[in-house]
């Protein structure tokens, strides 16, 4: 988990090491120490207890990175600990300081029999075959969740505007289902990552980074924040990125949507239904459970500090969330016998559903990709203006990004160079030799590059005053152009102008009322000019390396401001190897 270098992040420190004062890490930070630390060389006095995950970071002088990963791991004896990346044990402060009702024993004991609630079409049993065979023979079942902020726990503490991972649906659904299993022999592994404020597309690519290496059962929460794309699109995409490096396992999202679509628009629910049927994939469907229920908005809403109804569910909304998807997934797992079901499922994965991308029998996805989901991760080679800020601190999660207010603003990121990985060797369709190496390549030619790479570029969009607007402009060696997809036939990618005002956004459809302030992404194509026909001098130059300037360019208020967030390069289709 600790970085061999200088640059090591707070947050990777803190996690791997939860033992080290603040004052003592302050030091070794400034001194370089850091990189010669071994885990074993110090026993610091615990300052302040760690809070992993968001709000757990709470050491003197540590700040929580933007995104954690965090697996929670259920002992024979029902203890659950927490683990980093690295798998090592991770102190946690455990607060349960509730400030809605728990929800009741007999609403638990009722949520058995809610079969509605728990959309499990036949299309999808062949992956839950894969979840029971697997689960079985290795005594285990590992769950990966994907969220935005109502898994970070945001709401739990309602009226507070904090998010407590503790009381998290995704904590409950853990200790729920390990409870369920423990009496099976059947130990429990929950990977939890999260991102606030973004849509489903966040999701769409570098899900290498995001699940665990053979999750059983993927849940994901993405559907509440929906402004670029239809329905169809975000389950469509988000199913497609999920069966690309992990064809096997079973998916189900949970249903959680904001209070006026509940109320104003039910027919949703049904259209979820059918879409589900045609994916292969289940839905935790809430909002029936808590029709069923008899639960009102008020009853399993947070609050904000001012009274008013948010979008997050409170204290007793994530235990039902929690509840609920344990009650599903267990249902799933026992339909066919849970331990008599002796049948092994076949070698093959099922085949493709309605638009979904093709799927692969054989672990993650070979297709390079290289992803900076955080902005301080950001490849910045200059930043005329732009500056990197934390707007999160209010709910105790870090919203990083490299911020403008000034018209004329320029931030420079590169290089767009997508690396071949092939041991160091070309492909022979890149029109070189086949199994020419590396060093052999021309004179001032740092290796070879896909050609053709597609860039997914997180930006702010907010309903707040005084939003501008972004301008992309491909520098150097490369050309950029607009993506177009069948897939993405209803989603908005502008390109090269990137407007941060949601209000001048007609396809997201805001009312007067609404208020938005969340990460949009765009995608477009950056193709590398071909210089292996060059004077090695061109390439020498520098000519053959391709940059994006982000240009903040118009203001249409006195005041402005843009926002650069996340960036994802990605191989684009059957793309061509040139010399880079």
């Amino acid at each position: 988990m600790l970085s061999k270098s200088r640059g090591v992040k707070q947050c990777e420190v803190a996690i791997s090491y939860p033992e080290l004062d603040g004052e003592t890490y302050h030091n070794w930070f400034l001194s370089g120490r850091l990189s010669r630390v071994d885990v074993g060389e110090f026993t610091a006095t615990l300052a302040r207890v760690l809070e992993v995950f968001v709000l757990w970071l709470s050491l003197t002088e540590v700040e929580p990175c933007e995104m954690v990963k965090i697996s929670l791991v259920s002992s024979s004896d029902g203890h659950t600990s927490y683990l980093n990346d690295a798998g090592q044990s991770v102190g946690v402060h455990e607060s349960t300081s509730r400030t809605s009702p728990a929800l009741p024993s007999s609403t638990l004991s009722r949520l058995a029999s809610l079969e509605e609630a728990c959309v499990s079409p036949p299309s999808a049993e062949t992956w839950w075959k894969f979840a029971r065979h697997r689960s079985r023979r290795l005594s285990k079942l590992t769950i990966g969740v994907l969220g935005s902020s109502t898994t970070a726990g945001c709401g739990a503490l309602s009226p507070s505007m904090r998010c407590s991972m503790p009381l998290s649906w995704g904590r409950h659904a853990h200790d729920a289902l390990a409870a369920a299993m423990r009496p099976r022999g059947i130990a429990m592994q929950t990977n939890i990552y999260q991102k606030n404020a973004v849509e489903a597309s966040f999701f769409f690519d570098c899900m290498n980074q995001l699940l665990p290496k053979h999750p059983d059962v993927v849940i994901l929460e993405v559907l509440q924040n929906r402004y670029s794309m239809d329905l169809f699109s975000s389950l469509n995409m988000t199913t497609a990125a999920v069966r690309e490096v992990q064809p096997t396992a079973a998916i189900t999202f949970v249903v959680w949507l904001k209070p006026q679509v509940v109320e104003e628009q039910p027919a949703m629910l049904k259209e979820l239904r059918g879409l589900a049927r045609a994916l292969g994939i289940d839905l935790i469907d809430v909002p029936s459970a808590m029709a069923s229920l008899g639960f009102h908005v008020r009853d399993v809403y947070a609050k904000t500090p001012s009274g008013r109804t948010d979008h997050h569910p409170n204290g007793m909304g994530h235990e039902l969330i929690g509840a609920l998807a344990a009650q599903c997934i267990t249902r799933r797992l026992e339909r066919q016998g849970f331990i008599r079901d002796t049948e092994e499922p076949s070698e093959d994965v099922p085949s493709n559903q309605e638009g979904s991308a093709s799927n692969r029998s054989s672990g993650k996805s070979h297709f390079p990709e290289l992803c900076f989901s955080s902005a301080d991760e950001l490849p910045v080679r200059s930043q005329s203006g732009f500056v990197l800020q934390d707007d999160g601190k209010a709910k105790g999660v870090k919203k990083l990004g490299y911020s403008s207010t000034r018209v004329g603003d320029r931030l420079t990121i590169g290089p767009i160079n997508l690396h071949v990985e092939s041991e160091g060797r070309a492909h022979s369709r890149a029109g070189l030799p086949a199994g020419v190496p590396v060093t052999e390549l021309p004179a001032g030619v740092k290796g070879s590059c896909y050609q053709h790479v597609r860039v997914r570029l997180g930006y702010l969009v907010s309903t707040s005053q005084g939003m501008g607007e972004l301008h992309v402009i491909c520098r150097g060696g490369c050309a950029c152009k607009p993506w177009y997809s069948k897939f993405l036939r209803s989603v908005a990618l502008p390109f090269p102008r990137l407007d941060g005002d949601a209000r001048r956004l007609p396809e997201w459809g805001l009312d007067s009322r609404e208020t938005v302030t969340m990460t949009a992404h765009t995608l477009f194509i950056a193709s590398l000019f071909n210089f292996s026909n060059h004077t090695s001098a061109t390439v020498l130059a520098g000519e053959s390396a391709c940059y994006l300037e982000l240009l903040h360019r118009t203001s249409h208020d006195r005041s402005s401001r843009v926002r650069v967030d996340s960036l994802a390069l990605l191989v684009h289709g059957d793309s061509p190897v040139v010399p880079c």
